[in-house]
């Protein structure tokens, strides 16, 4: 969920209109950005938006799939001298803010690269990486194998152009199945920031560590959509009115299962 809630953060933020000193705001006034931390009331820093998680449900759909249906919360908070005011400010907020994540009906998901540790949320990033060029070339032959094999005409018709797969969803196919099944052949050290800290260790451990705690660096939610949009009032907060919205948003990913027990226990 984390990583979920910094992507969409990110998605928002760049998005927003900034004042004169480049600061993502609103009416001219620069907003604060948390995670889950809605402590910022009290502290009155003002206007605000935090990214809350809700709730994961896992849906069995097939043997080698589940689907995941994660439900999360985009919050607004103004505060203002006069009720009016504030409440033109949250409106004109998550307005806003709703307007630029329909934009985003599928969204990509990283963690920290593994190949050098970079804090990454475009796929585009990837394509800096050579260890991933021959994984990419042979994500685009299965995709032109599989189409063909799907859309054969009937009566020896000619079979339709398929739809081009572009440079950085491949990439990101290929980081997965890099992932799944890759070696760094000449380990190098890497600097990567968790939680705020940074940690030196070698790419090679990294992407051990990915898999020996079921961590995924890339992930593909699909059919993100805001549902429902509440609003809320406190009548008075340090004299100043305070109002607050909430948008609902769900979104769903498919997480794939490739090994079935209990053939892969070993006896002890």
């Amino acid at each position: 969920m984390q990583r979920i809630l910094i992507t969409s953060r990110e998605i928002v933020r760049t998005n927003c209109p900034t004042n004169t000193g480049g600061l993502a705001s609103i009416f001219g006034k620069p907003i604060s950005w948390y995670i889950g931390d809605r402590a910022v009331i009290a502290e009155n820093k003002l206007p605000a938006v935090a990214f809350d998680g809700e709730e994961m449900g896992n849906e069995f759909i097939t043997f080698h799939a589940y689907q995941k249906d994660w439900q999360f919360s985009i919050l607004g908070y103004t505060q203002m001298d006069e009720g009016d005011d504030a409440a033109v400010m949250l409106y004109r907020l998550t307005t806003m803010i709703e307007r630029i994540f329909r934009q985003h009906t599928k969204m990509w998901v990283f963690e920290p690269c593994f190949f050098c540790g970079a804090d990454f949320l475009n796929p585009t990033h990837l394509m800096t990486h050579s260890a991933l060029s021959s994984y990419a070339t042979t994500i685009d032959t299965e995709w032109q194998q599989r189409w063909n094999v799907t859309h054969t005409a009937q009566g020896g018709g000619v079979t339709p152009t398929p739809p081009t797969l572009n440079d950085p969803e491949k990439y990101a196919a290929a980081y997965y199945r890099f992932f799944e099944s890759g070696t760094i052949v000449s380990p190098t050290p890497i600097t990567f920031t968790r939680h705020g800290h940074s940690f030196t260790t070698s790419d090679q451990d990294l992407l051990a560590e990915y898999r020996n705690t079921y961590i995924q660096p890339v992930r593909f939610l699909s059919f993100v959509k805001t549902d429902n949009i509440s609003y809320g009032f406190v009548a008075k907060l340090n004299n100043q009115y305070l109002r607050g919205s909430q948008i609902k948003v769900s979104a769903k990913e498919i997480d794939p299962i490739h090994i079935f027990g209990p053939n892969n226990v070993t006896t002890y």
